[in-house]
Order: C-alpha cells, then sequence, then structure tokens
C-alpha cells in the first residue's frame, strides 16, 4: 500500500468511527437567545410552542414542548404556493441552520414555510440527561416515531383540520418523512425527501457512507496535497485512542462541505506551525466550543444507531474496510486491551428499553405501505455523506415510480440553499407543489 493510500485508510478510519462514535452535535441554547431570535423573525410568522406527550401512548404521562415558526400563507418566486413543512436533519440539529440557508435564497424569502424544532434540539424541550441509565432511557421518547406525532399535532394547530400540507425532508429529516408517509399518507400532498437513500440491507448505509468519505478526502487531498504530511503527524496520536470531540470535528465537520475545505486547510496549517499541535487545549480554541468533548454516549448516537446507521451491524461494515486496509484495524481496535470504543456504545445502544426506537426504514415498508410514487428524491452531485450511487437499489426497485433528481453544484448541506432544488420542489420543471 503507498504511503498515501496508508494516509487516506488512517483518516477514512478517523471520521468513520468518529462519526459513528460522535452524532451530531446537541445544540447548545446559550448560542441562541430566544428573544432576540423570535425578534429576527419576519413579522408574517406564526410561531410558538406545542406541549406534547413525552410518550404519544400515554397522553395523560409527563409532557414536552416543540417550538414551530415560520410562514402559512405566501409565495415563491412571485407565484401563490401551498404551505410547506420542512424537517431539517440530524439526529440533534435544530432548525435554525436551515431556516438560515433557506432565508438566503431571494426567490424563498417570501415562501409559505414552517419550521420545527425537533423535541432534543433548539428552543424545544431538551434531551434527557445522560448521568444515569433511568434518564438514559428516556431517549426512547426522542426518534422519528415521537417527532412525526409532534408534527401531525402542530399541523392540525396551523391548517384546518383535514388539510393535506406539502413536506421537504433533509438526510434525517427525509427519514421522519418517510415515517409521515407511512403513518399519515392522508395528511401529505406531496413529499420531497432530500439527501437520504432508503436500504434493504443497513449495512448498505454504512458502505455508501465509506464510498462518500473516500471520494470526498480523495478530492481534499488533490486540492491539498502537502496536508498529507499533517495528517500522518497526527496518525499516532489519534491511533493511541485520543478522544476529544472539539478536535476530531476539525476533520468530520468540515470534510463533507466544500466550502469549508479552505478553513479545515488553514487550522491544519495552524497545527503544524504549532509546536505542541496534539495539546488538546490548543485544539479546543480553535473548534467550536458548543460540542462536547468527551466520548461520553450521546442522545443523538442512540437515536441515529437504532434508526439509521442500525447499531448492531455497524462492526460488519468497519471489518469489510478493515479486510481491504489493515491499517485500518490498529486505528480502531486498540491491539492491547482490544477494547473497542464502538463496541461500548452498541452494547449500551442495544439495551432492551431503546427498543421503543423506530426501527430503520426501509424498501419494504415503502412498498408494503402502498406509497411509492407519492415522493420525489433529491441528491447533490457532490454530495459526500449519500452518494448518488447510494440510491442504485431505490431506483432498480422503484423503476419508473420513482422521481429521482440529481442536483449539479449541490453537496450534502448546501442542497438546501439549492435554488435549482426549490424550483424542482416548487414546480419549474414537474408537478411540484403549485397551487
Amino acid at each position: 500500500m503507498s504511503k498515501k493510500s496508508c494516509i487516506i485508510a488512517v483518516w477514512l478510519a478517523i471520521l468513520l468511527m468518529w462519526q459513528s462514535v460522535r452524532g451530531a452535535p446537541v445544540d447548545s441554547r446559550a448560542a441562541q437567545d430566544f428573544d432576540s431570535f423570535v425578534a429576527s423573525l419576519p413579522k408574517d410568522f406564526v410561531k410558538g410552542f406545542v406541549e406534547v406527550p413525552l410518550d404519544w401512548d400515554n397522553p395523560a404521562g409527563p409532557k414536552v414542548k416543540v417550538f414551530y415558526y415560520g410562514r402559512v400563507e405566501g409565495s415563491f418566486d412571485g407565484r401563490t404556493v401551498s404551505p410547506v413543512l420542512f424537517i431539517n436533519g440530524g439526529p440533534g440539529f435544530s432548525s435554525w441552520d436551515s431556516y438560515h440557508k433557506i432565508n438566503q435564497i431571494p426567490q424563498m424569502r417570501n415562501a409559505p414555510i414552517i419550521f420545527i424544532d425537533q423535541r432534543g434540539t433548539g428552543f424545544s424541550s431538551a434531551y434527557p440527561s445522560m448521568e444515569n441509565k433511568e434518564s438514559r432511557s428516556y431517549t426512547k421518547y426522542y426518534g422519528s416515531r415521537e417527532i412525526v406525532r409532534d408534527i401531525e399535532y402542530i399541523r392540525t394547530r396551523l391548517l384546518k383540520k383535514d388539510t393535506a400540507w406539502h413536506v421537504v425532508g433533509h438526510s434525517y429529516g427525509s427519514l421522519i418523512l418517510y415515517r409521515y408517509l407511512i403513518d399519515y399518507p392522508d395528511k401529505i400532498r406531496s413529499a420531497h425527501a432530500l439527501s437520504f437513500a432508503l436500504h434493504d440491507n443497513p449495512n448498505r448505509y454504512l458502505d455508501f457512507r465509506l464510498l462518500g468519505l473516500r471520494k470526498a478526502i480523495e478530492q481534499y487531498l488533490a486540492k491539498y496535497p502537502k496536508d498529507l504530511v499533517i495528517i500522518e503527524g497526527l496518525k499516532d496520536y489519534l491511533a493511541n485512542g485520543a478522544c476529544d470531540r472539539a478536535f476530531i470535528d476539525l476533520f468530520i465537520s468540515r470534510i463533507h462541505n466544500r466550502e469549508s475545505w479552505k478553513s479545515l486547510h488553514l487550522d491544519l496549517l495552524d497545527l503544524m506551525r504549532n509546536p505542541k499541535f496534539v495539546d488538546l487545549q490548543f485544539h479546543k480554541k480553535v473548534t467550536v466550543d458548543s460540542h462536547q468533548s468527551s466520548c461520553a454516549l450521546q442522545p443523538q448516537q442512540i437515536i441515529d444507531y437504532i434508526e439509521i446507521t442500525g447499531g448492531d451491524n455497524m462492526e460488519d461494515s468497519l471489518r469489510r474496510l478493515s479486510d481491504k486496509d489493515n491499517l485500518i484495524l490498529s486505528i480502531l481496535y486498540n491491539t492491547q486491551d482490544r477494547k473497542s470504543p464502538v463496541r461500548a456504545d452498541v452494547a449500551e445502544i442495544l439495551r432492551p428499553e431503546f427498543k421503543r426506537l423506530s426501527r430503520r426504514i426501509s424498501i419494504r415498508d415503502i412498498k408494503k405501505a402502498n406509497v411509492t410514487g407519492k415522493f420525489k428524491v433529491y441528491v447533490g452531485n457532490s454530495d459526500y455523506i449519500v452518494p448518488v450511487e447510494s440510491f442504485e437499489k431505490m431506483r432498480n426497485e422503484f423503476g419508473n415510480l420513482l422521481d429521482f433528481h440529481v442536483i449539479k453544484g449541490a453537496g450534502h448541506f448546501d442542497i438546501v440553499s439549492n435554488l435549482t432544488a426549490w424550483q424542482k420542489i416548487f414546480g419549474n420543471d414537474c408537478e411540484g407543489i403549485l397551487q
């Protein structure tokens, strides 16, 4: 194996492991002041909280609050359109970033779009504490099964009881959209899934994520070839089991987004210039301090494993990766004590009380629910998390019933702010959601 291949393999292992162990960061409420955020919203926005059951099967039990905001009536590019619910990605992200990205598109500034902070995020009730097993067990009430029922309750508050709306999901939000489509098909006028592919074999999700990571790393190193030296200098440090979320975020949060590559490159140069560039305190100064800096299990990791990647199948994908590049095995599994950080998390995640979280939605589920052909799918041609190849199975299974769009120039995150994607959603090139 060439030196460059070794470095790519090491970086792939680091990224794949930390995506699995880390999950998405939980929103820091200090990052946004509620009053100032509400004051910044357009005057014609509706906004508020709904109080809903923590456990929808026990409506008389404890309650949580879910925050929503948006415009019920409006237009896209001067044309009147029906209201749209936008479900952002995650798990663990608020709606704020998506709202700001969409609002940057001039044609979207009067569009009737409703946003929600999914339970656990943003201004909605926070995720449960992870300090002990009892409080951790409440995570089972924060998956897509409960979120869909929150959404349906909000629909009844904003629209007439039997009025259906259009729904757009992004990434994990698309998974929520699929569950909404299965559970409440008559409440959705049209469904649009961005950047999320369904599979029947959960291992395929991780395999294609790996493919996307390979593409991102290879193209990044083609642009910044000298960064190989810096990454090689980090190899021994990371292989020794270093566990610092803020440090790893330096890689993970930027490698998937081409727009972040320059800042990633500049931070790597800073690390190289600093004689103690493996000093965690230094890393914490150059990375986002709202991310938690420990290896402790987080609620969104549990949701991610069970509903998306499938924690019980995680190691199979890692072993397939190790079969190709033996160097990766030494990174993921400490050869001295044979303890895997992934193994430890999976053991916790598969505890019986988490089984309430919905299992992964598959292509078979869509067929069984008879909603094939009732949704449209969109993916950016530069998506490194869910690459275009991820949709091959869906396209083969659904054939002409699948309305599939590849958005040129879009990645996994910036597809949300891509005008072409919204033109297709709002009916510039297809039936869309124009009234």
